[in-house]
């Protein structure tokens, strides 16, 4: 009876670690399928003109508003300089590169499976499949990154909600955040706005940690840097030619037409029930079009985790209905 029992136990438990080591590796040769594509798509024919720019970044010596972005430049300078100790040989920057993006966008997706009951191994496919495609605004490495940062960012803020963690937590990874991109942990300082657990002066902290890093890295660390492009873009973007130049638009809209009434339906709950993650997703739209391209699809990434937040909750009220 007790082997019985014992040897079916490590059936089960023989199973689940295959399952699990199946998932690791899927999500493992996607992520390579999804930065490899990604790159060879958008960098590779430009390849000439593009490294040296993403040297310069690496060297402090880059364009605004990238230079100020140093956190994951440090990391791709920490991997190039790391793996080329250990061959011995300079690795060329390209893989770098490659082994950076596609590292954190399989941390990404092992987050979002495990932090989100909504998301499963083969729903992150699509997360995969996509990647490609929102960069056709300009490619950057630094995408998996952020977003691996945002998952963790609402994941924060949501045990913060639940009494689960305090605020140190938070506070931390909004101080990455703001070295990374200042604008996205804004966007979660907002989302924050009204959340059980943090004070007054804890908010005020998130606020406040973007805002000084971005001066400081503006005016004191990079103060030669200047921009590439013009700062406000509106007009431009108002002529609809950047996002009618990027296929993905086409499908947004596609689904948006098939999908119109529950994406109404999901709208009307998100802004009754978190009206400071609503208000942040589109006060961050309206800057981007502001001072940015919206057709840049790979900004939107940190919508995910909140969208997936969201949704988790609504699923939960149409069932109950």
């Amino acid at each position: 009876m007790f082997s019985q029992s014992y040897d079916g136990k490590v059936i089960t438990e023989g199973f689940r670690m295959s399952q699990q080591l199946k998932t690791y590796l899927g999500i493992t040769f996607a992520s390579i399928f999804s930065v490899w594509s990604s790159y060879s798509i958008h960098v590779l024919p430009i390849e000439t003109q593009a490294l040296p720019i993403l040297e310069a970044l690496l060297d402090g010596t880059g364009r605004a508003p990238d230079q100020y972005r140093i956190a994951p430049y440090f990391l791709i300078t920490l991997i190039r300089d790391g793996i080329s100790l250990f061959v011995g040989a300079d690795l060329q920057l390209r893989y770098s590169i490659l082994v950076f993006d596609g590292f954190f966008l399989f941390l990404s997706a092992l987050a979002l499976i495990r932090h989100f009951n909504c998301v499963n191994d083969i729903q992150t496919g699509w997360l995969f499949l996509i990647y490609p495609f929102l960069m056709f605004g300009g490619y950057r490495p630094t995408a998996s990154f952020i977003l691996f940062l945002s998952v963790h960012a609402v994941v924060l803020i949501r045990k913060t909600s639940a009494h689960q963690s305090g605020a140190w937590p938070l506070l931390l990874i909004t101080l990455l955040l703001s070295v990374t991109r200042a604008d996205i942990a804004l966007l979660f300082a907002i989302c924050s706005f009204g959340v059980a657990g943090l004070g007054r002066p804890t908010q005020t902290a998130l606020i406040a940690i973007p805002l000084i890093a971005q001066l400081l890295l503006s005016n004191l660390m990079f103060t030669e840097a200047e921009y590439y492009s013009q700062i406000f873009m509106l007009r431009d973007n108002l002529t609809l030619r950047y996002l009618g130049s990027s296929p993905i638009t086409f499908a947004w809209v596609a689904l948006l037409i098939r999908y119109w009434q529950p994406f109404k339906s999901f709208v009307s709950y998100g802004a009754r029930e978190s009206k400071s993650s609503v208000f942040a997703m589109i006060a961050y739209t309206i800057t981007l079009c502001l001072i940015a391209r919206p057709d840049e699809y790979r900004l939107f990434l940190p919508f995910l985790p909140l969208i997936l937040w969201l949704y988790e909750g609504y699923r939960e009220e149409v069932e109950s209905i």
